[in-house]
């Protein structure tokens, strides 16, 4: 759907691949055009990948099974000078009881991942399952500029599970903005039509009764 032709377009896109809950995550600056606007091409995403050189858009998909411990090594190989190249990651919606120091967002549990080096992530999921996602938690630039996956937890024993057809990284579908404006040294461009579409949601959640 687009929803400026001069700042954003919101995308609707499938997860195309996997990984599992012990593995390694690259972060990448990359050149994309996901609705094909071209920004310049000196103006890099920020991006999460398998590959120490090739991210996507959006990071990878993680999968794990409620009751494990989850190991996630983030490596840092920001290149791109017009941006700060430190980062950290997010994962919302785990709780991580007694692994707070793995919660990502710099400045209150962890200093940031400086470029060249990487930080590992372990938390352990005994009492949940569902579908969550990972941002960056550092600067707002890298978060707008697509740092960001789904995190699948499955449940063994859901008593629906034999109701799906399909569960698996083809069925998993993320909402995300492609900003047509950029982010300098940390400041960041927020369009006002996404306050719009914000008021716009919150009107319709109000009429079919859900707040």
């Amino acid at each position: 759907m687009l929803v400026s032709t001069l700042f954003t377009v919101t995308l609707l896109q499938t997860v195309s691949a996997s990984i599992v809950w012990k593995a390694n995550i690259h972060i990448v600056n990359n050149y994309i055009q996901p609705d094909g606007f071209n920004r310049s091409y000196f103006l890099h995403a920020v991006l999460a990948g398998t590959s120490s050189t090739v991210g996507t858009f959006p990071g990878p998909l993680i999968v794990g099974t409620k009751g494990s411990t989850f190991f996630l090594n983030v490596a840092d190989h920001l290149t791109d000078t017009t941006m700060l190249r430190s980062t950290s990651i997010h994962w919302h919606g785990m709780f991580l009881h007694g692994s707070s120091w793995a919660d990502g967002p710099v400045g209150v549990t962890q200093c940031p991942i400086s470029p060249g080096n990487s930080f590992l992530y372990q938390f352990s999921v005994p009492d949940q399952a569902g579908t969550f996602w990972y941002h960056s938690h550092h600067v707002p630039m890298q978060y707008c500029d697509s740092l960001r996956g789904t995190l699948v937890v499955y449940d063994p024993y859901d008593p629906y599970r034999h109701l799906y057809d399909f569960d698996n990284e083809s069925t998993v579908i993320t909402l995300a903005d492609w900003y047509h404006l950029f982010t300098v040294n940390g400041a960041t461009f927020q369009p006002p039509t996404v306050l719009v579409l914000l008021q716009i949601l919150r009107m319709f959640l109000k009429y079919v009764g859900i707040l």
